[in-house]
């Protein structure tokens, strides 16, 4: 009975020290762009061609530029479109140098908006299941210096 006891005793108070952001995985007041989510669509690394795409959140800085390194064995056919958050295409120019890609906007990205980045027509040289890494930076108006954005892992399943 003790132990009983002791396991829920522990459990709650492991439960109970777990905060709403740590849960939630989002960070609702950030004040740097941040990822939202990854996704592989579809996420079967058997598929011929997929689509990869990433979500931000530009925050409370405006966005010129993003700088995404390709990782080894992962190649970009038909580019990159970015949609806002109402579904519309930004005008973006892509280019592509080695395992870099470049996306600049030519307006760029104002405060509080959700972008959707997609790499369209994605061919990995893996044809079982991965994790993909893909660092992405951006830069401000106002800096011209890349700062480091994150990680978009993007999962493929067999």
């Amino acid at each position: 009975m003790k132990t009983l006891i002791y396991t829920a005793s522990v459990g709650l108070l492991l439960a109970g020290s777990m905060t709403a952001a740590q849960a939630a995985g989002v960070l609702k007041d950030a004040k740097a762009p941040h990822l939202t989510t990854t996704a592989a669509i579809p996420n079967n690394s058997l598929a011929p061609s997929a689509t990869y795409q990433f979500d931000l959140h530009a925050s409370s800085h405006p966005i010129s530029q993003l700088t995404i390194d390709i990782p080894e064995g992962v190649r970009v056919e038909k580019g990159i479109t970015v949609t806002d958050q109402n579904g519309r295409t930004l005008d973006v120019n892509t280019t592509f140098s080695g395992r870099k890609a470049t996306v600049i906007f030519t307006q760029p990205v104002v405060k509080d908006e959700n972008l959707t980045i997609r790499l369209n027509s994605v061919i990995t040289s893996m044809e079982y299941r991965q994790d993909w890494l893909f660092p992405i930076s951006w830069k401000s108006p106002e800096l011209n210096t890349d700062i480091p954005l994150g990680i978009a892992r993007i999962s493929t399943y067999d």
